[in-house]
């Protein structure tokens, strides 16, 4: 049997839009809505349904900063409270939101020995219950600085930082053995992009931009439409 046929395959999966309807946004609101009683908890919404124009305009203006602009609200916050809060988040509204198809898709990949991997934009708290529910075999995402039990605000540096989707893939397999011209990718977003173009078995997310679709069907990757 040659080297090629000794690799395995794996699966590259988005979280933001490709797993779920959610975007880091929605997390953020989410779980305060569940950590918040009370009247806290409805000011709270009423504060972020004021704020949600601006952090439409903001993250289209300038996604780079808005992404900065927003992990600062987690500054002074404790981690580990922060890692439970978005765990109860998970089991009391991500995980009824799912998409049923991609879900699907992630079990049948999973049968079929496809290492599945997560690769998102989105902070290590809201990752980390995702991949533990999918049994993922690494997620790549950004990771919040934590000083003496306190998240700073800052990020640590690693591939997410800067969102480098690409550096992530080819980390994972190399250190994995995997062959990519047999892999999978699943994204929605130009940032996914550079997943697709590294492997064999690119899908695109319906939902995406209508430039992003057209791509889709010139290079002829997959198009879903999960429900």
């Amino acid at each position: 049997m040659s080297k090629e046929q000794n690799k395995k395959t794996a699966a590259f999966f988005d979280y933001d839009g490709t797993l779920t309807p959610y975007t880091m946004v929605h997390s953020y609101i989410f779980m305060n809505m569940v950590k918040f009683k009370g009247l806290k908890r409805w000011r709270f919404a009423v504060q972020q349904l004021f704020l949600a124009p601006f952090y439409l305009v903001f993250d289209k203006v300038n996604t780079h900063r808005f992404n900065y602009y927003f992990f600062r609200k987690y500054k002074g916050m404790n981690y580990k409270e922060l890692c439970k809060d978005y765990e109860e988040t998970f089991e009391q509204t991500f995980k009824a939101n799912l998409f049923d198809e991609m879900k699907e898709i992630v079990h049948k990949h999973k049968k079929e020995g496809c290492d599945i991997v997560i690769i998102s934009a989105s902070p290590d708290v809201v990752i980390k219950p995702i991949a533990q529910y999918f049994g993922a075999d690494k997620y790549y995402t950004r990771i919040l600085e934590v000083k003496n039990g306190k998240v700073t605000g800052e990020l640590e540096s690693n591939f997410m930082k800067t969102v480098d989707k690409t550096a992530a893939i080819l980390d994972y397999a190399e250190k994995n053995n995997i062959d990519l011209s047999r892999s999978y990718a699943y994204g929605d977003s130009s940032q996914d992009v550079a997943m697709f173009n590294l492997v064999g078995n690119s899908c695109l997310v319906k939902g995406s931009s209508k430039k992003l679709r057209e791509l889709a069907r010139e290079k002829k990757w997959t198009i879903i439409n999960p429900a």
